[in-house]
């Protein structure tokens, strides 16, 4: 019988509970003001959870070599999918945003699935060049990978989706670092990255790296109106103190904390558990990055390497980012807490990511096995 890493299936399990827990707290309030339902974001991400936790053991129990097989076809939708949402008769447009499709009743963020996708790309074509010995040279180890991970980033930015397009890019520049490229094409690639990023930037994200930075530096001078997200955070966080004030006691959900149930949802986590509650949550975290580390450096497959390595490298971005953007380390940007965050696309794609890297252990074990 297989043995896989349970250990990570009970930490994302854990989140996936907390998430639940917390979403209801921080939301009931908002949902009946909203809906006339406090339960309304409750039972859709339970449905979610449900769905989810299906992809997840179905992902678990794929043969390896079917992730091989998939890694076009599934660039190739991810790319379609993002090229839709720009698309007025199929896209929907939210806030000036165009990031999601409507499918009946449901909508779906593609962003979030392209994640996935690319990770799985970038394992399967860097550990062909590599087995072939050519993933050194520009033409063939460096060059295709950036051209996909920049057209992808493209379609991202186009969106606006800024966060999700450096995700993109900073996982395709660890994920060919990690397969052998050399570093002196990424480090040119990043500057001139840089140039063109500036050049892009449209009117309110500058105004939010503004706002940052003098957030950054004088905190408490910000103005509230256009430090008010940040602020709003770190009340919450400082109400919470050690052990938080309790669960559902929380005030800062209370109409003051802005999408309490999503970006911020561990600033409503660092009120009502503190910073005890916070400790166990990146406890979790980190139990899947350090478990998902070790699978990859147990396989001697190429491809099981990378794309394990790729999945930690998505979860730990993402979960980084979300963390540094609530306490203001990082200007304020919409992305899920993976696991934890209101969101089906984030859940359906960061469970089924967590059920490839269960599998990989279990084929990581086998190797290590008499």
């Amino acid at each position: 019988m297989r043995q896989y890493d349970y250990g990570i299936l009970i930490a994302v399990l854990a989140l996936v509970g907390i998430g639940m827990v917390m979403i209801y707290s921080s939301s009931c309030i908002l949902a009946q003001e909203r809906f006339g339902d406090s339960f309304h974001f409750l039972k859709r991400q339970a449905l979610f959870a449900v769905v989810g936790i299906v992809l997840m053991l179905g992902a678990m129990n794929l043969p390896y070599g079917s992730y091989r097989r998939v890694a076009y076809p599934l660039l190739l939708l991810a790319m379609l999918t993002l090229v839709a949402v720009l698309v007025p008769p199929f896209g929907h447009r939210v806030g000036g945003a165009s990031r999601w499709l409507q499918l009946g009743p449901i909508t779906v963020q593609p962003s979030e699935g392209a994640k996935l996708a690319i990770v799985i790309y970038l394992a399967f074509s860097l550990s062909r060049k590599r087995e072939r010995g050519i993933v050194s040279r520009f033409s063939t180890g460096f060059l295709p990978h950036l051209l996909v991970a920049g057209l992808m980033a493209a379609l991202l930015f186009k969106e606006p989706d800024l966060g999700s397009a450096v995700i993109v890019g900073a996982l395709a520049f660890i994920m060919m670092f990690l397969a052998g490229v050399p570093w002196i094409y990424l480090l040119l690639t990043m500057g001139l990255a840089i140039p063109l990023l500036y050049r892009q930037l449209q009117g309110y994200q500058w105004e939010r790296i503004g706002v940052f930075l003098q957030y950054l530096f004088a905190p408490w001078e910000a103005p509230l109106k256009e430090a008010y997200h940040i602020k709003q955070a770190c009340y919450a966080l400082a109400n919470g103190g050690l052990v938080g004030m309790g669960l559902g006691m929380g005030r800062q959900k209370l109409f003051y904390l802005p999408e309490p149930h999503t970006d911020f949802i561990i600033a409503v986590i660092g009120e009502e558990w503190g910073f005890l509650g916070i400790v166990v949550v990146c406890f979790l975290f980190l139990v899947i990055l350090v478990g998902g580390a070790k699978i990859a450096m147990a396989l001697r497959d190429p491809f099981g390497s990378l794309l394990a390595m790729g999945i930690v490298a998505m979860i730990g971005l993402q979960g980084s980012v979300n963390m540094a953007m609530a306490v203001g380390l990082l200007p304020t940007k919409g992305m899920a807490l993976p696991f934890l965050s209101y969101g089906g696309s984030s859940l359906l794609t960061n469970l089924t990511a967590i059920g490839v890297l269960i599998q990989l252990s279990g084929q990581a074990q086998q190797r290590e096995g008499p």
